[in-house]
């Protein structure tokens, strides 16, 4: 739901120091970087985020927020969620960047979610990983060029402009997380601080490096080790955001994966956690859910899925169950992440 908007200037940490040798070389980072998996297929890995990734905070797109901006301004947006069996309330502020002569909100949508995933992919590099865990910070180095480079690499072109805009967006948007009790988890920007170079110049020199950290978020989970091995290229590889949500939720949840164990879920769960079902009507909005899981199987994560329809007044859907059966790809790959974080459990162990 929309609240009310609030005319607020915020100030925006940058950080402007670059980040010594022992920012890219610490026993943290170091197991954050580490993969289970074929030697010549590591750099197809990443991670998922414990809590930060199951927050829906990429599920505005550009169409809808045409709609709902008044000028120049957007309202702020909150919505409930649920995860690991507790609720959490999330708010977005937009960001505000300028586009041509004028300032205008916006918030993250997928292209920012394909770019943040991307960083966090840079990070999993021990060459471009930072962390300044002792001071609570995380972050990455890159250029605008190696984004263009990997998200073309994956199927998602973007130019050189719109990648500097998603990351003012990335940097601008400010997100606040509650848990149900009101008790606040984190409010920051979904980079929480970024140095680079303006537009104009960076248009001129696109190898140039830039440094950004993390949320908060996402340095405690990296802390804790709340994290899961994902494989990258696949989850970049999906045409839709909603089969790419279903497929973080299953690398992050479904750790028993197995042919002799399903995964169940429920067409209002995957409505409220995911928030991408935006269709005006509801069997619009099955028939995004069926398109997404099609497609889940046609890329080995899913063998198959049932549906357990349960009907309402006058024949109408009043929930859905469905039933998903893991692919054997999908098992050896969950397989494989449970064996790394036994191994991290392992190495930390006094």
């Amino acid at each position: 739901m929309n609240s009310p908007q609030k005319k607020t200037t915020r100030k925006k940490t940058i950080a402007t120091k670059k980040p010594d040798n022992k920012s890219f070389n610490n026993e943290q980072l170091q197991l954050f970087q580490s993969f289970f998996t074929a030697t010549n297929t590591k750099n197809q890995f990443s991670n998922t985020i414990e809590l930060w990734d199951a927050t829906p905070k990429f599920t505005v797109t550009k169409r809808r927020q045409s709609r709902m901006r008044e000028g120049v301004f957007l309202p702020s947006m909150e919505h409930r969620f649920k995860h690991r069996g507790m609720f959490f309330n999330v708010r977005l502020d937009p960001a505000r960047i300028k586009v041509k002569d004028e300032y205008i909100e916006f918030f993250p949508s997928y292209s920012e979610e394909l770019i943040e995933d991307v960083l966090r992919k840079f990070a999993a590099d021990q060459q471009l990983g930072m962390g300044y865990l002792d001071n609570d910070r995380s972050g990455v180095r890159f250029s605008i060029y190696l984004i263009k480079k990997e998200l073309k690499a994956r199927g998602h072109t973007r130019s050189y402009t719109e990648i500097y805009d998603s990351l003012m967006i990335l940097s601008g948007c400010h997100i606040t997380i509650t848990s149900e009790d009101s008790e606040e988890l984190c409010a920051s920007g979904i980079l929480n601080s970024l140095a680079g170079i303006s537009k104009r110049t960076s248009e001129k020199n696109p190898k140039a490096f830039w440094y950004a950290d993390f949320s908060p978020l996402v340095t405690v989970a990296i802390r804790s080790h709340n994290y899961r091995q994902i494989n990258f290229y696949k989850s970049m590889s999906f045409s839709t955001q909603l089969a790419q949500w279903f497929y973080k939720r299953l690398c992050h949840n479904f750790v028993q994966a197995s042919f002799l164990n399903n995964y169940k879920i429920t067409f209002s769960t995957i409505s409220r956690d995911s928030l991408l079902l935006f269709d005006s009507r509801k069997n619009q909005q099955v028939l995004r859910v069926d398109n997404a899981l099609t497609e889940l199987v046609n890329n080995h994560v899913l063998n198959d899925f049932e549906k357990n329809i349960t009907r309402g007044a006058r024949n109408s859907i009043a929930e859905i169950e469905y039933v998903l059966q893991p692919h054997s790809d999908f098992i050896k790959d969950v397989k494989a992440a449970n064996a790394r974080a036994k191994n991290i459990r392992k190495t930390l162990k006094p």
